[in-house]
């Protein structure tokens, strides 16, 4: 990763990669998950506790959104969100989209539940959890959305 931004600071983002911008997203969040079974396990064994867990996932989801925003900027001022909502990109790296928007709505509801509502932030099923919840199930139906999209567009050139 460290190589990566080196190069991109010095050399620039080709085009045809900025979806691998996000791949970090499915990554941290396999690492979150790996984190919260492994939890579950010691947590039987009475070995484990909750708040390294809690910490570590809110780290885990930072990280993520800043590698989000990071990304979107990036695709933004290269104006491929456009290009790609034209038809103008039709390389099979656009599907590296999808798992990075799956992997952030599932980090955010293990973060959500598990961080959150676990450690009394926020109430369960308030009106605060309620919008937080319903912004990633939108965040999912627009990657259900794009993925649907794609595929019949990578489909016709078949």
């Amino acid at each position: 990763m460290i190589i990566g931004m080196n190069d991109m600071i010095k050399q620039g983002v080709s085009r045809s990669s900025l979806p691998t911008l996000w791949v970090v997203i499915p990554i941290l969040t396999t690492a979150g998950i790996a984190v919260m079974r492994l939890s579950h396990g010691l947590h039987s064994l009475e070995l484990g506790h909750g708040a390294p867990d809690y910490i570590l996932l809110a780290i885990i989801f930072s990280i993520q959104i800043v590698f989000f925003l990071l990304g979107w900027s990036v695709m933004k001022r290269m104006k491929y969100f456009k290009a790609l909502l034209n038809h103008e990109e039709d390389t099979p790296v656009t599907l590296a989209l999808i798992c990075p928007g799956v992997a952030f709505v599932v980090m955010g509801h293990f973060v959500l539940n598990k961080v959150i509502a676990a450690i009394g932030i926020l109430t369960k099923f308030d009106y605060t959890y309620m919008a937080i919840s319903f912004g990633l199930i939108v965040l999912q139906f627009i990657t259900g959305w794009l993925l649907i999209r794609l595929a019949r567009k990578q489909l016709r050139y078949t």
